[in-house]
């Protein structure tokens, strides 16, 4: 990828977060789910659409979003099945909230800090299910 390339990712994708932090409100208003207004813009803007946007796996743009960010997060039911004291369960809100502040860090660490999480949830109270957490990133 060349530098000029990156940089016009690296624009693309802070105009895209400017732009979805100003109509952020309103979308919420809306009552859809966001991920239903992010796929229609995506058909309204992409190839099928008014073809203003077209992504490959060789975007540029694609490879940048990727190398910033992507996360792959496998889990067992019993993570986010596991209940604290109140029977109230971890949850997969609570896990990608987590997996989301802790994306900069290296995998086993993520790991590690999931596993401490729901064990300080269930305040030490043997697991129900298996607790089984899986994090893989692009190097």
């Amino acid at each position: 990828m060349s530098h000029e390339s990156f940089i016009a990712a690296v624009a693309l994708i802070g105009i895209v977060i400017i732009i979805s932090s100003l109509l952020s409100g309103a979308v919420e208003r809306t009552g859809l789910p966001q991920v239903a207004i992010f796929l229609l813009v995506g058909v309204v803007l992409g190839p099928a659409g008014l073809d203003l946007i077209r992504f490959t796996l060789e975007s540029p743009a694609l490879q940048v979003i990727a190398t910033l960010g992507l996360v792959l997060v496998l889990f067992s039911d019993g993570v986010t099945e596991e209940v604290d004291p109140n029977d109230q369960q971890f949850g997969e809100e609570r896990l990608a909230n987590m997996v989301a502040e802790l994306s900069s860090r290296p995998a086993a660490e993520i790991v590690q800090e999931v596993h401490r999480a729901v064990h300080a949830f269930t305040q030490g109270a043997a697991a129900a299910d298996d607790i089984t957490v899986v994090i893989a990133r692009r190097l």
